[in-house]
């Protein structure tokens, strides 16, 4: 286990964290700047949320194949809203850069070679909501990339075994 040492600087009345016993270093930010990204990447989250919303009705009556995923992504945005209003895991920021990393390439691609009609691939137009959506994304990703970086690592021990495992 990681243990922090403090030491005073000898300029300065507040104690100086130096890096921890096992060499990690420290955190890039302090836990009230951490808050205040984790809140500002759960606002983007809603508000990629509410765009896709938005738009749901006019992806059912172009696709219903284009309205389920308008609405996965819909759902799962709002979830990993949710989660980063809370102390969120590590396992969750990193599946929050997947998908929002999923949705500017999907983006991309239906955007540029476009999304197969019969046996041809239609690119579709570029609009306002769809270039901000991808903008926000990238913001999500962005910062989800910082709070993942920022949070420790659990180390497991190896030759512990795991519960409900049963070797014959």
């Amino acid at each position: 286990m990681e243990q922090d040492t403090f030491e005073p600087h000898p300029n300065a009345t507040l104690p100086v964290r130096q890096s921890g016993t096992m060499g990690s270093p420290a955190p890039m930010f302090a836990a009230h700047h951490t808050k205040r990204l984790r809140s500002i990447a759960a606002g983007m989250c809603f508000l990629s949320e509410l765009i896709h919303l938005w738009l749901l009705p006019e992806q059912y009556e172009i696709f219903i194949g284009y309205g389920i995923i308008f609405l996965l992504i819909t759902m799962v945005q709002g979830f990993i809203g949710v989660h980063l209003l809370f102390e969120p895991r590590r396992r969750l920021l990193t599946s929050g850069l997947w998908v929002n990393a999923f949705i500017v390439v999907l983006y991309g691609f239906t955007h540029t070679i476009g999304v197969p009609v019969g046996l041809a691939f239609l690119p579709l137009p570029i609009d306002v909501w769809g270039v901000m959506t991808v903008m926000i994304s990238l913001l999500v990703v962005v910062l989800l990339w910082f709070l993942r970086h920022d949070m420790p690592r659990l180390r497991r021990a190896h030759g512990k075994k795991r519960p409900g495992k049963f070797i014959n």
